[in-house]
């Protein structure tokens, strides 16, 4: 499911669509809109944060799909980017600071990406 759900969203962004994205250093809006309204832009976040509650093998998952998709170069740099964020957040999620600290981190991580 992960694997079929992730692959058909990278397929839809092809060589060309990366290429101009790379080159005229722009941030994909589009592809990141589509990831975040099919709920894989918080796959290891918990539920209680607004995530979907997987894990880390479910975003390791994620990220590899993404990266076989469209252009290899473009979206594999990109993926692995989110998935340096989404680490970041989860680490930030999972440790031992107050709700209050880890809420902080977590809107940190978040406004970075949007």
């Amino acid at each position: 499911m992960i694997r079929d759900a992730t692959r058909e969203i990278a397929d839809e962004y092809d060589s060309e669509y990366w290429r101009t994205h790379v080159d005229e250093k722009e941030f994909p809006e589009e592809y990141w809109q589509d990831l975040a309204d099919n709920g894989w832009l918080g796959v290891a976040i918990p539920e209680e944060y607004g995530g979907e509650g997987m894990g880390m093998l479910e975003m390791a998952i994620v990220i590899e799909e993404l990266s076989r998709g469209g252009d290899r170069e473009g979206s594999s740099s990109f993926s692995r980017r989110c998935s340096a964020a989404s680490a970041s957040a989860i680490t930030a999620l999972k440790s031992r600071n107050s709700t209050t600290s880890r809420r902080s981190r977590t809107a940190r991580c978040a406004s970075a990406w949007g």
